[in-house]
């Protein structure tokens, strides 16, 4: 168990986390505000993540413990996910899980949820045991994976999970592929798939991108497409960027970007993901 002394509080703390001092527990006790109402479990359960991980990096560095009152030594610390009155859900609290038994016992990490108003009915979730991963100790190539590695790979392999059980969902009405032109300069077909996606709909989000990929991809054959090259020219290159608002962007629609990366890699085809703010995405829409 790690204990925690005194330190001057700091200004480099990440927005909205705050610090509290357990005088019973001898305990400092990190609040991270979550806000779980209304959004896709997955999305839920990527913020969580990335929170956590964050904070129990910050704890590491020593940006905590300023709430200790003076002469108090062997303090401990535990991490407090707030949540308000709306519970976790299954998919996040798996989440939690799996940072637990990587973070062990050097750091505790708990929920905290205010009761609902009485005569509240919520629907609860019904469990389910398969979608528990493994923890990957190991990579592809057999490497020894670090903690947050290992945390990130046990993430990708449950969102997966969840996505084979959830019914398949279909693109947005009204995508249209990209177009093709060729660019002389670098001897090569262009084209750019830019997506402003409707905010934290990570699974939307994933079936448009792979629709608007596999379209694009799709229309190399077309007459038009073959037309641009110039006669002759079998060494030309294809360029195909996809861009799009990072608030809309969870864990599958990572992974599915991911994929389309190693599915090109060593192609002929230069595969480049932008994922960027959403005023990026809405002024290139503009032009």
């Amino acid at each position: 168990m790690n204990f925690f002394r005194r330190k001057p509080q700091v200004s480099s703390l990440p927005a909205d986390i705050s610090e509290s001092w357990d005088a019973q527990a001898k305990q400092i006790v990190v609040h991270i505000p979550l806000d779980a109402t209304g959004k896709d479990s997955s999305v839920i359960a990527d913020t969580l993540s990335d929170s956590v991980i964050a904070t129990v990096q910050a704890v590491q560095a020593g940006e905590f413990g300023h709430t200790i009152p003076e002469g108090v030594t062997g303090a401990t610390v535990r991490v407090q996910v707030d949540t308000g009155t709306t519970a976790l859900g299954e998919l996040p609290n798996r989440t939690l899980d799996i940072l637990r038994e990587r973070v062990g016992k050097s750091m505790e990490i708990t929920v905290h949820t205010e009761p609902l108003p009485e005569g509240t009915i919520v629907e609860e979730e019904t469990p389910n045991e398969s979608m528990i991963p493994q923890i990957p100790r190991t990579g592809a190539n057999g490497e020894k994976l670090g903690l947050w590695a290992s945390l990130k790979a046990a993430a990708e392999e449950q969102a997966a999970q969840v996505q084979a059980q959830q019914p398949a969902l279909t693109p947005t009405e009204g995508l249209d592929p990209a177009f093709f032109t060729w660019d002389e300069e670098n001897n090569a077909l262009r084209a750019e798939i830019v997506l402003l996606a409707k905010e934290n709909a990570d699974r939307q989000t994933q079936t448009d991108i792979n629709h608007l990929v596999e379209q694009t991809i799709a229309s190399l054959g077309a007459p038009d497409t073959k037309a641009l090259i110039p006669e002759g020219n079998k060494d030309y290159g294809i360029w195909l960027t996809v861009a799009v608002n990072d608030d809309a962007v969870g864990p599958l629609t990572r992974k599915k970007l991911e994929q389309g990366e190693d599915q090109f890699a060593g192609t002929r085809v230069d595969f480049v993901v932008m994922i960027e703010p959403r005023a990026a995405i809405e002024e290139m829409l503009a032009g």
